[in-house]
């Protein structure tokens, strides 16, 4: 019986490696997103678990490769909430008060949600 070295690279014809180098590349980009928090940690598991025949000349052996990333940073708004003619109507409160004029004589703008109406029963 000849001897052969195992590593990633060979494992499962690369599969293993290249799992592998997937979740680190999640784990780099989640690190880069802003959208997240910088200090959180972040977790790369490869687990491998082996399971040998009665003979113990065959193993089965199943590799595992799990990433924890951070979340997403939560996000806050104010919303108002108005009604127009008797419609219900929202808006996002901007840093600008709405109405004021900037200097340049222009309102900052506003998004506005019309809902349905909803029929009298």
């Amino acid at each position: 019986m000849s001897t052969q070295v195992i590593s990633l690279k060979t494992l499962a014809n690369g599969a293993v490696e290249e799992q592998f180098q997937m979740a680190l590349n999640k784990i780099m980009n989640n690190i880069s997103d802003l959208n997240t928090e910088a200090l959180s940690k972040r977790k790369l598991t490869l687990e491998v678990v082996f399971k040998p025949d009665e003979s113990r000349k065959l193993i089965d052996t199943k590799f595992t490769i799990k990433e924890k990333l951070a979340p997403l940073t939560s996000v806050n708004t104010a919303i108002l909430l108005g009604q127009d003619g008797g419609k219900v109507v929202t808006a996002e409160l901007l840093k600008q008060i709405p109405g004021q004029q900037m200097i340049e004589g222009t309102e900052a703008p506003t998004s506005v949600i019309k809902f349905k109406e909803q029929k009298a029963e």
